[in-house]
């Protein structure tokens, strides 16, 4: 599981940094601990090589806080690789007041 979330990381991270662009000034960063793995199918039918993979995320800014819960749906394929099929905001939690400043103002 760990060479999988190390190779599912930069898409995931990426999927991340564009979703909290619109509301924070620092991306947060997504650890491979921090994933979790909610559901994997092979949708080709037996020896098909095109996966749907969903996830749930908790990112992290500065010294471990959590800013919210994300779901992410990844298509993986031998042939195209990875890509994000769906990205689903779950929760936003509330930052301390001395990390206020990186929420951005509407």
């Amino acid at each position: 599981m760990d060479l999988f979330f190390s190779l599912l990381l930069p898409n995931v991270q990426e999927a991340v940094s564009n979703y909290y662009s619109d509301y924070l000034t620092t991306s947060p960063l997504v650890y491979p601990y921090q994933i979790k793995i909610l559901k994997m199918e092979r949708t080709n039918g037996y020896r098909g090589f095109l996966f749907l993979v969903t996830i749930e995320v908790t990112p992290v800014v500065g010294p471990h806080i959590e800013v919210g819960k994300d779901q992410l749906t990844f298509s993986i394929s031998a042939g195209s690789g990875v890509s994000l099929k769906n990205f689903k905001h779950i929760e936003t939690y509330k930052l301390p007041p001395d990390w206020h400043d990186i929420i951005k103002k509407k």
